[in-house]
């Protein structure tokens, strides 16, 4: 994720409507979609967030399995 993209998304929290999980971080969200598949997540505004979004929203995703990493820079010396 880019950094604009990281900074919208910690303002909410997600939960996977199909998972009997509660609201869960968007770290442990880049792991629930590694699998492909139609996922139906219910996003949630934080409380008191300096952007000042609020109240829920359902959405449907494809999912296409692909993995999702970090980009990792290897240092050679």
């Amino acid at each position: 994720m880019n950094g604009d993209t990281d900074e919208f998304l910690s303002l909410f929290e997600f939960r996977g409507t199909d998972s009997g999980f509660g609201y869960i971080s968007k770290d442990v969200l880049q792991n629930v979609l590694q699998t492909s598949s139609t996922k139906t997540l219910l996003l949630k505004a934080k409380s008191g967030n300096e952007k000042g979004y609020f109240g829920t929203k359902e959405i449907t995703v494809q999912v296409r399995g692909t993995k999702l990493q970090k980009n990792i820079m290897l240092l050679v010396q």
